[in-house]
């Protein structure tokens, strides 16, 4: 457990890091939109010291890069594709992240960044702090062994995220895809996780029955 907590805290400290520049990075901060259709070697950086230009990156079926952080009021849309592992997605500052398919190393959410995932594939782990809310959509979840249902995950101590133990979540996500994932959260982040539209769709049949029986 211990080796678990300390390999995800490390990994999310890295995160934080990801805008050194001793790395090699493709930045992206002109507020166009960008089709990745190709092989990228390096990181990428979305609106990386470009505050409101609110730059567009779609990740496509073809395209892949090494790891992808987004910045300032960045809009992602990782559609296809992928970010293998240990690369992943570090969300910061306001940016706005989709996910809907390909495969990801991790994801991290962090600063008031949003995260959604409905569909595709996370090798490793997932992680949400400070200020940030990671949604995740689909149905069965399953947090630590217990049924979950739908709603709000937090942090147990409010701290960073290394100062919790790191959970369990799997069920399948709304594209019919499992997910099968270690996280963790710190600060007043939040994964919160909710039903795939059939699934809103029977819920609300099932309340309209509820109803008409209780007026019969």
């Amino acid at each position: 457990m211990t080796n678990a907590k300390t390999t995800i805290w490390m990994m999310a400290v890295v995160l934080s890091l990801a805008g050194s520049p001793a790395l090699g990075y493709v930045d992206f901060d002109d507020g166009l939109v960008h089709d990745i259709d190709y092989e990228i070697s390096d990181s990428v950086r979305v609106d990386y010291g470009a505050p409101g230009m609110e730059t567009t990156v779609n990740l496509l079926a073809s395209g892949s890069m090494i790891s992808l952080n987004t910045y300032e009021d960045s809009q992602i849309n990782i559609l296809g594709g992928s970010i293998e592992y240990p690369g992943g997605l570090s969300a910061k500052d306001s940016s706005q992240v989709d996910i809907s398919g390909g495969s990801i190393g991790y994801v991290g959410a962090l600063n008031s960044s949003q995260v959604d995932i409905s569909g595709g594939s996370v090798a490793q782990y997932l992680v949400s702090t400070h200020f940030a809310i990671l949604t995740i959509h689909g149905s069965d979840f399953v947090v630590d062994g217990f049924h979950f249902g739908y709603g709000e995950l937090t942090s147990i101590y409010g701290r960073n995220p290394g100062d919790d133990p790191p959970r369990r979540l799997t069920g399948t996500l709304a594209s019919g895809e499992p997910i099968d994932n270690d996280f963790q959260i710190g600060n007043a982040a939040k994964i919160v996780l909710v039903p795939e539209p059939a699934t809103v769709a029977l819920l609300g049949l099932g309340a309209l029955s509820l109803i008409r029986r209780r007026r019969a």
